[in-house]
């Protein structure tokens, strides 16, 4: 067995509990950047988990008592962001890109209505032209 060591970096206010010693099974045999990244790995979800746990405990509690995370509610947490329950936000540039994209395709249905007329097939080319180029760096982001 191999000790892994996995912290963040710390700030003035933290103190030594902010490290969490592990021992894994079997690390040994992985070479030393791979034991590297996956401590950071660890160190790193665990950070989101202790920030995702202070903000449930925050909001059940609603400021009227210290929030208190408890072992089962670190367990419970892992499991729903594991199966998908709690996901991260999605990115401003994700959702700007795939607003574009309902906006051309709700106007260009505006110009498919007027396809016989010269300016409604070129809207509507502009229009496919634009949702697609958006769809596309929308999946991108």
């Amino acid at each position: 067995m191999t000790e892994l060591q996995a912290s963040n970096a710390m700030t003035p206010e933290q103190n030594t509990a902010d490290f969490l010693h592990l021992t894994i099974v079997g690390l040994g045999s992985l070479p030393a950047e791979t034991t590297r990244a996956l401590a950071d790995v660890l160190a790193k979800r665990g950070s989101e988990l202790i920030e995702e746990a202070r903000r449930l405990e925050a909001d059940t509690a609603g400021g009227s008592a210290v929030p208190m995370i408890t072992p089962s509610l670190i367990s419970h947490l892992d499991i729903w962001q594991r199966r998908g329950y709690i996901r991260p936000k999605k990115p401003k540039s994700l959702i700007a890109w795939t607003t574009l994209t309902l906006l051309a395709t709700f106007v260009g249905g505006h110009f498919v209505n007027n396809i016989t007329k010269p300016w409604g097939a070129i809207g509507f080319v502009v229009c496919a032209s634009v949702a697609l180029l958006s769809h596309t760096k929308g999946s991108e982001s």
